[in-house]
């Protein structure tokens, strides 16, 4: 656990030498470009969105059976169910709550998919033993 906290201890600081290892992270590959190509149309944006969704969530349940499988006994495996199930149940509430809290409209829709998608992303990162 350690070493996937140091990258972001890094960030924290505020030293010269620690700026290239913070810089921004496509949240997917080829999500960058998609989104610019948009050029602000929402739909083509929420297109983008529900790509790197896929992407996002078809790495987060590799990740999660690798995971499950390196656990050594059947409390790690169990510990490890629940917890994702706890989380499953706090990023949907989330989202949801994202959407209400800026109005519900087209543009809610677009920062909740943002908030699926960063919480996701971190959610493999935690999970990955490999510290990807």
């Amino acid at each position: 656990m350690i070493r996937k906290i140091l990258p972001a201890l890094a960030c924290a600081v505020p030293l010269a030498l620690a700026a290239p290892a913070c810089a921004e992270e496509e949240l997917a590959p080829g999500y960058n470009a998609c989104m610019d190509r948009s050029d602000g149309v929402t739909a083509d944006m929420i297109e983008c969105m529900n790509k790197a969704y896929a992407y996002l969530d078809k790495r987060l349940n590799a990740v999660y059976k690798k995971a499950r499988a390196d656990c050594e006994d059947d409390a790690c495996r169990k510990t490890l169910l629940e917890a994702e199930r706890a989380w499953i149940k706090y990023r949907d509430a989330m989202s949801s709550a994202v959407w209400a809290m800026n109005g519900g409209g087209s543009m809610s829709r677009l920062v909740a998919n943002e908030f699926l998608l960063e919480e996701t992303k971190k959610q493999t990162k935690w999970l990955d033993s490999e510290g990807k």
